[in-house]
């Protein structure tokens, strides 16, 4: 899990089988990819909701005191397309996010190279895009260009 600063944390060995996923398909990998897969959680609210408030995600209570809004610079428009399954405005990952998640992959391609396979770098977004929409416009790129940056070299 890859919170908001950028921290990780491992919240089960890799040798586990966890459940991440959840119902989810691919090409050449089949059904149920948890037990195939390391799954990689970023902290984020995914698609959100312009109000006159603020950006509004999904769990927010109406009047609840508590309730959480973004600013604009907290969040990107993006349309459908590429493995972006929903046209809106995202609450972007921070850099701190990114630069995390380059750093992860990267580490698990040199300290696993006979199973680590950049093609299978996948997003929820691909595996299950009736239920899920991300990374979706949170990531800064598509997962087609983040697997080519991987390919291309050293990420950090």
């Amino acid at each position: 899990c890859i919170s908001r600063t950028g921290r990780l944390y491992q919240t089960a060995p890799l040798s586990h089988w966890g459940y991440h996923a959840g119902e989810s398909h691919h090409p050449g990998l089949g059904d149920g990819l948890s037990r195939h897969l390391v799954g990689i959680e970023i902290c984020n609210a995914g698609l959100v909701t312009p109000t006159d408030k603020g950006f509004e995600p999904w769990w927010n209570k109406p009047g609840a005191a508590t309730n959480t809004y973004y600013t604009a610079a907290d969040v990107r428009y993006v349309t459908a397309g590429a493995n972006i399954t929903a046209t809106g405005h995202y609450h972007r990952y921070t850099e701190a996010q990114e630069a995390t998640l380059f750093r992860l992959l990267g580490w698990l391609r040199a300290n696993a190279p006979a199973i680590f396979e950049t093609r299978y770098v996948l997003g929820h977004d691909e595996i299950a895009p009736k239920r899920k929409t991300d990374p979706g416009g949170a990531l800064s790129m598509t997962m087609a260009a983040l697997r080519t940056r991987l390919e291309s070299g050293p990420v950090g």
